[in-house]
């Protein structure tokens, strides 16, 4: 650095200090690779899932695949993650500590189906990804070990509940299988396996028992990355405030989930310390945490206005000392209110029919009639006549988009070769995520986006279903703007 004159000497020590500020201090590098040659130039999105309540992904990164089917993909973690990645009808993981080099064995390339894509109840099969450079002491390879043992004990505990026949006790289970593992000190491995079976000991109990297990959770790490933890977690967990609020002392919860709506910031402490003193819990951030789960919980039921519930996540995403809460209440507000009216509609950059690459805000100045729909589906196919008449009606004032989720973008050019349809289609381009962030549970599904960009309704009426008497009012109403 003697070559280096005094101002850009300060200039490099800052750019240090930034890196060192803004890089986790304790996390290492995790490496995956593996040659998949059914999967040769595609690219595989890796996420993992840092919040156990609203479950939200997190894309960790893209992996290119090269032309001989070669991968290498690198990250950095300060934790061991639970690591994601969809493949056609499969959804592989792996448990990826910091500092280790995983070489990974992809299952044979298999993409949906058509009816895979529309079907709103497909669900992909989960695997945990084979990997080569294992020991018997890697983790994945303990807890593959693991569940091996686990998933049929699991399974027959299940069907002698029901048919109330005789297998090995539980405690005889845990006793036996324990014996295959007792010299292995993995932090992560050890607290899986203590609330695997904590889950299996849940399974012939009733609500009585779940309430006596609040209280157990209080001295006890809170494991947002563990698996085994989040899924007794939640079970423990399950309906919490309804179940709160039939304890002694149940009426004080209602009180100060309402009290939040009328003196902003006060409900949110007051409630902890409430249910503090029913759980007989103190650990702030316990229970912080069984807060955020049960309002998440809450708020898909009716018991009380959505708006209150609101505001008391607001208040944790603002106020928690924890990050970890302000993420998970942040990713809620997010999850459950980000296509609420008036939210801005979620952008992409898509291919239309005309090779050209196109995202919403081109499309800005006119109100979007937003579709997703696909040319192997019949229900779909019914409704473009209808969209035709509306494209030529309304063109002034009226965009409508297709957002086609064919099997692939010659598949959609086939469907558009017979028909000349007045209207962009945009190839989805298998960005799954994109059908999440709408929110697309069927096909065809329609939104309704306005002039600025900004959602009108997520769920806005088909052709089918009087959508052109709903977009009159709508046009009358912004003429009077």
């Amino acid at each position: 650095m003697k070559h280096l004159n005094k101002t850009a000497r300060q200039a490099l020590l800052f750019f240090f200090l930034i890196v060192l500020l803004y890089k986790p201090v304790f996390s290492e590098e995790i490496f995956l690779f593996g040659h998949a040659p059914t999967y040769q130039n595609d690219t595989i999105s890796f996420y993992h899932f840092p919040d156990p309540v609203s479950k939200v992904p997190v894309e960790i990164g893209k992996c290119p695949i090269d032309e001989f089917g070669a991968f290498r993909f690198e990250f950095e973690s300060d934790a061991t993650w639970q690591v994601f990645a969809n493949l056609g009808v499969y959804q592989v993981y792996l448990f990826a500590k910091p500092g280790m080099e995983y070489e990974l064995s992809l299952p044979p390339k298999q993409e949906k189906t058509l009816n895979d894509i529309i079907n709103p109840f497909f669900q992909a099969l989960s695997i945990h990804i084979g990997i080569l450079n294992t020991d018997s002491l890697e983790l994945n390879y303990l807890i593959r070990s693991f569940e091996q043992k686990y998933q049929p004990y699991l399974k027959s505990r299940l069907v002698s509940f029901y048919n109330k026949l005789e297998i090995e006790p539980i405690e005889e289970f845990i006793s036996n299988t324990d014996q295959g593992f007792i010299s292995i000190t993995d932090k992560y491995f050890n607290d899986y396996k203590k609330y695997k079976y904590k889950v299996l000991q849940l399974l012939n109990q009733g609500t009585g028992l779940r309430i006596k297990l609040y209280s157990s959770f209080q001295g006890e790490e809170v494991l947002y990355e563990n698996m085994a933890y989040v899924e007794y977690f939640n079970q423990v967990f399950r309906n919490f405030l309804k179940t709160s609020m039939r304890l002694p002392g149940g009426d004080k919860i209602r009180f100060d989930i309402e009290r939040e709506n009328n003196s902003p910031g006060q409900g949110y402490e007051v409630l902890k310390q409430t249910i503090s003193m029913q759980l007989t819990i103190q650990d702030d951030r316990l229970l912080e945490f069984i807060l955020l789960k049960a309002l998440y919980d809450e708020y898909f039921n009716s018991d009380f206005n959505k708006s209150y519930l609101l505001n008391l996540i607001k208040n944790i995403e603002m106020n928690s000392e924890y990050s970890e809460h302000k993420f998970i209440a942040g990713n809620i507000l997010w999850k459950v209110s980000r296509l609420d009216p008036g939210r801005a509609a979620p952008d992409f950059l898509l291919t239309d029919q005309n090779g050209k690459d196109l995202s919403l805000q081109d499309f800005r100045g006119k109100f979007v009639y937003l579709s997703f729909s696909s040319f192997g589906c019949y229900n779909c196919l019914r409704h473009y006549p209808m969209l035709r008449e509306l494209q030529n009606k309304y063109q002034e004032n009226l965009n409508v988009i297709t957002i086609s989720v064919d099997n692939s973008y010659e598949g959609m050019m086939s469907g558009l070769k017979t028909k000349n349809y007045p209207w962009h289609f945009l190839f989805y381009g298998k960005h799954e995520k994109l059908l999440i962030d709408y929110d697309v549970k069927v096909f065809p599904g329609y939104v309704l986006i306005d002039p600025k960009g900004n959602i009108i309704n997520s769920f806005a009426p088909s052709p089918l279903a009087g959508f052109e008497v709903y977009f009159q009012e709508i046009l009358k109403r912004d003429k009077l703007k």
